[in-house]
């Protein structure tokens, strides 16, 4: 059944008292058998590089998930899509004009349409340009709860109120000056049965995501941006999500980093090259060689494996 129509003050209400979607209990066959996972990169359809280094890396032998890259229409792409693709890697196309303000709406798109969604016990939304260990994430999914499963890097901030900015949130979509915890969109994982949830109540919770543009038929101004948008359902519904330490930006990659983000296509390769791991030696020669001053002395330090002499770097630029 699809929940009425209501006000974000009353889901914000319905969320403080902890009343959800659904059930908290887990049947025991649940756990009986080994999750099936969907990785379900975010892709525009002109990043085909980007595509092509996660295929010729960290994607070119999966044995555990399956891989899907969602990529929508430009004029700045042909309207076939023909890219080699190995085992267990597949590419959906949304109709979706690829525009940032859209990564919402593709989102929606792949929940409601895709073939075979509905059989994943987790969907694990990614960024098209992050490096994922196959065997680390899906060990850590062998653990987690199969229901009402929302984990990420998580942040919270105050909207933007710019309407110039890419980072808009009307007021008449979230009113409120704080916005709840969101997990970063560049990697979080959702149990199947959430997506679910979204699936079913698509008509409620797509049509005041569209934007009035003047074409009509939109419900008004609402959050299009889609990490936080997500973030805003799990609230509404009582969905606590989970802090993932082990979801990371380059600069605070560590030894159990399972995903990685911001990771252009030649530090893909260099990362694969080097293994094995997420953050290896291949990293650290990337970071100092961005980095200026006491952090480049410091991470060259570490890339010699003097691991005291690089403390020391930092002990007495904290001294200065």
């Amino acid at each position: 059944m699809l929940l009425p129509r209501v006000t974000w003050g009353v889901l914000a209400f319905a969320a403080l008292l902890g009343i959800s979607a659904g059930g908290d209990s887990e049947p025991e066959n649940c756990r009986a058998h080994k999750p099936k996972v969907l990785l379900l990169s975010n892709s525009a359809c002109y990043n085909k590089e980007r595509r092509k280094a996660a295929i010729e890396t960290w994607g070119s032998n999966l044995r555990h998930v399956d891989l899907v890259f969602s990529i929508g229409r430009s004029e700045r792409c042909d309207d076939s899509v023909v890219e080699s693709l190995p085992e267990r890697v597949s590419i959906y196309q949304t109709g979706v004009e690829d525009i940032y303000r859209n990564n919402i709406l593709k989102l929606l798109n792949v929940f409601s349409s895709m073939e075979g969604i509905a059989s994943y016990d987790y969907i694990v939304k990614l960024d098209d340009d992050v490096y994922v260990d196959e065997d680390a994430l899906f060990s850590s999914l062998l653990s987690s709860p199969r229901l009402r499963h929302y984990r990420g890097l998580f942040f919270t901030s105050r909207p933007t109120r710019d309407p110039s900015h890419k980072n808009f949130v009307s007021p008449r979509c979230m009113p409120l000056p704080v916005l709840p915890p969101f997990a970063y969109g560049a990697g979080y994982v959702l149990s199947g049965d959430l997506v679910g949830y979204v699936r079913a109540n698509i008509g409620l919770l797509g049509g005041g995501l569209i934007r009035d543009r003047g074409g009509g038929g939109g419900g008004g101004e609402c959050c299009d941006i889609d990490d936080v948008q997500v973030g805003l359902w799990m609230f509404a519904i009582g969905v606590v999500g989970a802090n993932e330490g082990r979801f990371n930006g380059v600069l605070n990659c560590h030894s159990e980093t399972i995903i990685l983000f911001d990771v252009p296509p030649d530090l893909q390769r260099r990362i694969h090259e080097e293994g094995p791991g997420v953050c290896n030696r291949a990293v650290f020669e990337a970071i100092a060689g961005s980095a200026e001053g006491t952090e480049r002395a410091a991470f060259r330090k570490i890339l010699l494996g003097d691991m005291a002499g690089a403390r020391e770097i930092f002990a007495r630029s904290l001294e200065e």
